[in-house]
């Protein structure tokens, strides 16, 4: 497995766990059309850049983007959206999500809420996102290289 496809489903995996919490209905990678649950966070890959730094060494950074669907009937939709913001900020830093070869986890940024017209549903939508950087080894990519 490539270390960006293993970086990509530990990140979903820690977002994962949110669903645990009673704020958020549902996770799922990407390629939902529309939210079946209310609170429903959509998990997909950004950018992807490699920099080399040595003749040996690669660092690795790669965009996750966390897409918050909310949905509310009696609540303000911009206090759930940042009460699940920081549930997905508590899951992902400060760990290195698993992976020794990871060495930092940045918040890059969150995007205007898009908001429905008014009608039965009160429903809005943003996007947080992060870059996450790791090194691997000139010779072969798929192999671990801690700091």
């Amino acid at each position: 497995m490539s270390k960006a496809k293993e970086v990509f489903n530990a990140f979903f995996a820690r977002i994962e766990t949110l669903k645990s919490f009673d704020l958020v209905g549902e996770v799922v990678k990407t390629g939902i059309d529309h939210v079946e649950k209310i609170n429903t966070l959509e998990v997909s890959l950004g950018d992807d850049s490699r920099t080399e730094l040595t003749a040996q060494l690669y660092e690795h950074e790669l965009g996750i983007n966390v897409d918050i669907h909310v949905r509310s009937l009696d609540t303000s939709l911009d206090d759930t959206m940042l009460d699940i913001r920081q549930l997905v900020e508590d899951a992902v830093f400060g760990t290195s999500l698993g992976l020794d070869y990871i060495h930092r986890i940045n918040f890059i940024a969150q995007s205007s809420p898009l908001y429905n017209a008014p009608g039965t549903d009160y429903a809005s939508a943003t996007r947080l996102e992060y870059m996450i950087q790791y090194k691997t080894s000139r010779e072969n990519q798929d192999v671990d290289y801690a700091n």
